[in-house]
């Protein structure tokens, strides 16, 4: 325990919220393909969505630094993207076509793209004096265990035959997310934060 309190709280708060959102997230990256497979869409129609959800997240990511460079908290994109994955993970949970299946891909490229320059944005404003390699160690560590739960619960719901339950995990941990945000909001990157 004394390895965890070696890290400040609000960088270890941080850890959290990496930790829960990619133990959302980590199902829907990796077994989405898999659960439109299933539907019979075809693979052109898989890759589509899946480069609809890419440059989504390009227009995403440009949109959320323009927020923080506007000094916005990190945590007004993050829950931005909390909007957006909800919107987009319940048109997913109950897609038959491609039109419902696009704008889902969408939605979670846009909650991407609001999602990662914020929280690599905070790490720093909450590493204090620590070096800010160590935080990023921390939080990064964080993301790839969350991702690994996420994929292993997916996998075990497709063995169990509900695969598209990978939705109502993201959907949870998305949840729990906006409790914690709202709860501890991150920093700003400049004293007149939003």
């Amino acid at each position: 325990m004394a390895w965890w309190h070696q890290f400040p709280v609000p960088l270890r708060h941080l850890a959290g919220v990496r930790l829960l959102a990619m133990t959302g997230a980590g199902g829907v990256l990796y077994l989405t393909p898999m659960v439109f497979h299933r539907e019979a869409f075809s693979a052109s129609s898989v890759g589509a969505g899946l480069a609809l959800a890419a440059l989504a997240g390009t227009v995403g990511r440009l949109a959320c630094g323009v927020l923080l460079d506007r000094g916005w908290r990190a945590s007004t994109p993050l829950l931005l993207a909390v909007a957006c994955a909800l919107i987009g993970d319940g048109l997913l949970l109950v897609s038959q076509g491609f039109g419902s299946y696009a704008a889902g891909q969408v939605l979670l490229g846009v909650a991407a793209g609001f999602y990662w320059p914020a929280v690599e944005l905070a790490v720093p404003l909450t590493a204090g004096s620590l070096p800010s390699a160590r935080g990023f160690a921390l939080v990064r560590s964080a993301d790839a265990l969350g991702v690994a739960s996420g994929a292993l619960i997916g996998a075990l719901l497709a063995s169990l035959g509900g695969l598209r339950g990978i939705y109502l995990v993201d959907i949870s941990c998305l949840l729990a997310l906006l409790a914690l945000l709202r709860g501890r909001p991150l920093p700003g990157g400049q004293a007149t934060a939003k």
